[in-house]
């Protein structure tokens, strides 16, 4: 999209305007012995194999080797001129022997892993199948011998297996990327008008927070609803990070763990040059931005002590997360100075070098314990040279048949789900939630999961896990506290920042919270990424655990997290109903999509959030929760006066009642219904619904023969009939 691409002078070529743009490179596999006798690959012998055709018959070959496709807007030529060009200045860089060295070398690290210097000794292509023996060192394929890190006595027996976790048959983890707890849930303690929930029971945001920089004083503040794409990407390797968690002492890994100020955040920006928006990174997403998550810490459970595994980036994160510990460098990194080989990546690893390391999957596979890894484009699992190329285990999220959808669906999940984001970083199609990506997108990823896990056969017995592999620079006013390190020598001996995190089953208490400082009477509840490996491990092969290191061995696990049974609902929590008149024919709905506007219960359908309703169990009654702003159905008595006025009460959109204040007023009953089915002839979702404080009422429309008329609560009749139910439906489960 966008002016032309390749503007020409020549009349004979005229402008050149591309509608679709991409290049194609083929490669050949050979193996070829260098000067030391070693065998090497090479991916490009077939320049060897076309340099000296001519005319012609060279064009013809370099096209099934070279390919740029281009689709213009013109009738003339069609870019077959450019496309010539280019494919011959590709050709002309690739024939380079330093460039096809550079080439081989990359695809080699993918292709064998590792740096990709080894020795290959026999390559063999059938034409369906390429077979490659290469020989790694032993301390490369299994860095983390058990035979030297694993403690004597590890475990003593097996791992005592909690019956609550016992329960559970399917764990399924997403990950995403690059958000702090008060970024993302720190709203949720502030005061209601303050656009928070009030929940003093969250150690989120108190509306008091700040950071210093150059005298000048930067406080917390709420984005703007709509305000949801973070213009830069703030700086979070590990030297940034420690600046962020206690700006006097930038860089220093040795600070004392759980005493950072966390005032360097603000700094950091500066710093990083980021000097026009260096107040931004104080800002904590309302509720508004985050309706997903603001549904789902009504209806499931979060931990507000589970923080990142590493205090720095991404990939740190992510082998912690798989392997319990940080990857070994490969030797090749481009740092200054350069990091050596087998040493500690305390910052994303660069270049990205496929590793031999074992991952909780390899444990899985090697004691017979299902597993799939859904991706979305690409996972980094791919980052493992045994899953580089694997199209078992790995999946597209997406697949129809085999996918994470329609597993979930079917009643087909693995006993462990790991799920990773579309990982790119600018719209569309960003779900990951990494700056400068639009949280939207991730929104989006996360209902989509939820929903299929919620409507799926395997709910009862599921358990989804929803976290950020680390804060990405954002603020948060958490101090990381100390954590186990790996050995005596590891020089990082803190978590890193205080990270989301949700955990979803029928077996979590809705509106619960998770982890706690030490206090004199309870040691401390603390989360990070490989509490996910302890469950898996504990409840998949605790009479054979692993061992992933110090810091997996010490872990919680999240049997904590869990109730002896499930909860029994009438309706499944967080997913989207209607809610059908059937005398009236016509749908529930929010007047405009105004989550303060009236209720009307005349309004034909429109397959708009402004029909979508959830349901919060509450002993035998329910609360009605709009998907538009998180107001629930209320019955409206302004005044206390509980005298039914002639025309019925109204109704109408109100924040959740506590149980404190005027109960003339605001009293919990008037949000809590009962719905009774109404087995009428061919309805087998018809429901009467009656109000906990005024039983004797039903919930009616007060107009007829038109959109947009009221709804309130009226005398029930003598009879009740058909006409006097509301059928109740999910897009998500019933045609």
């Amino acid at each position: 999209d966008g002016p032309t691409e390749v503007p020409t002078t020549n009349s004979l070529l005229p402008d050149l305007d591309m509608e679709v743009f991409y290049i194609t490179l083929k490669l050949s596999f050979n193996r070829v012995v260098d000067s030391t006798g070693s065998g090497k690959l090479d991916f490009l012998s077939w320049i060897d194999k076309i340099k000296n055709l001519q005319d012609d018959d060279f064009d013809n070959a370099l096209k099934h080797y070279v390919i740029a496709h281009i689709e213009s807007t013109r009738a003339i030529d069609l870019g077959g001129t450019f496309q010539g060009k280019m494919r011959q200045k590709i050709y002309d860089r690739l024939k380079d022997p330093g460039t096809r060295a550079k080439l081989n070398d990359m695809i080699s690290r993918w292709i064998l892993g590792g740096n990709g210097t080894y020795n290959v000794t026999s390559l063999v292509n059938d034409g369906q199948h390429l077979t490659i023996d290469y020989l790694v060192p032993a301390y490369k394929l299994d860095p983390f011998p058990d035979s030297l890190i694993r403690p004597a006595g590890w475990p003593s027996k097996k791992l005592p297996l909690p019956k609550k976790l016992k329960e559970i048959e399917h764990i399924v983890v997403l990950t995403m990327e690059n958000r702090s707890f008060d970024h993302m849930l720190g709203y949720l303690s502030l005061p209601v008008n303050a656009g928070g929930m009030g929940r003093s029971e969250i150690d989120g945001l108190k509306g008091t927070e700040y950071n210093s920089f150059e005298n000048q004083t930067y406080p917390s503040f709420a984005h703007k609803p709509g305000d949801t794409a973070f213009p830069v990407d703030p700086a979070h390797s590990y030297e940034p990070v420690f600046g962020q968690i206690n700006a006097d002492l930038d860089g220093d890994k040795n600070a004392i763990p759980g005493t950072g100020k966390m005032d360097g955040f603000v700094k950091s920006m500066f710093i990083d040059k980021f000097s026009g928006a260096g107040s931004i990174i104080m800002g904590h997403q309302p509720a508004e931005n985050v309706p997903v998550y603001d549904a789902l810490v009504r209806d499931f459970g979060i931990s507000h002590r589970w923080f990142a595994s590493h205090p720095g980036p991404t990939f740190c994160n992510r082998f912690y997360e798989l392997t319990g510990r940080l990857n070994l460098a490969s030797g090749l990194n481009a740092d200054t100075p350069p990091i050596s080989a087998d040493t500690w990546e305390f910052s994303n690893s660069s270049p990205l070098t496929p590793v031999f390391n074992k991952t909780i999957f390899d444990h899985l596979t090697d004691r017979g314990v299902s597993w799939k890894y859904y991706e979305h484009g690409y996972s980094f699992l791919r980052f493992f040279s045994e899953y580089t190329f694997d199209d078992i285990n790995l999946v597209d999220a997406t697949d129809p048949t085999k996918g994470f959808f329609s597993d979930a669906k079917n009643g087909s999940l693995p006993s462990v789900s790991f799920i990773d984001p579309h990982f790119i970083e600018l719209p569309p199609g960003a779900s990951a939630d990494g700056p400068v990506a639009d949280i939207k997108q991730g929104q989006d990823l996360v209902q989509r999961v939820v929903e299929a896990v919620v409507t799926s056969p395997n709910f009862e017995n599921t358990l989804l896990i929803i976290t950020y592999d680390e804060h990405g620079g954002f603020f948060d006013h958490v101090p990381p506290p100390a954590a186990v390190p790996f050995n005596n020598e590891f020089p990082i001996k803190s978590y890193g920042v205080r990270v989301p995190a949700f955990f979803i089953s029928p077996r979590v208490k809705a509106g619960s919270v998770f982890g706690h400082d030490p206090s004199e009477k309870t040691t401390a509840l603390y989360f990070d990424h490989t509490s996910i490996l302890k469950t898996i491990a504990t409840r998949f092969m605790n009479a054979d655990p692993p061992y992933m290191g110090a810091r997996y061995a010490a872990a919680a696990d999240l049997s904590p997290v869990l109730q002896a049974s499930p909860r029994k609902t009438q309706f499944l929590p967080f997913i989207r109903y209607n809610l059908f008149h059937l005398g009236y024919a016509m749908y529930l709905d929010i007047m405009g999509g105004i989550p303060t506007g009236p209720v009307t219960g005349m309004f034909v359908k429109t397959n708009t959030d402004e029909q979508d309703f959830s349901f919060e169990q509450w002993g035998k009654h329910i609360y009605i929760r709009s998907r538009i702003g998180r107001k629930y159905i209320t019955v409206d008595i302004p005044d206390g006066n509980t005298a039914q006025p002639p025309q019925g009460f109204g109704i109408k959109l109100d924040v959740k009642y506590d149980g404190h204040g005027d109960l003339k007023i605001l009293n919990p009953e008037y949000q809590r219904w009962k719905f009774t089915p109404l087995n009428a002839p061919g309805e087998e979702n018809l429901f009467i619904i009656t109000n906990a404080h005024f039983p004797n009422k039903i919930l009616q429309p007060q107009a007829t023969g038109q959109n947009g008329a009221p709804l309130g609560l009226i005398n029930k009749p003598p009879t009740l009939t058909a006409s006097n139910g509301w059928r109740v439906t999910s897009p998500l489960l019933f045609t």
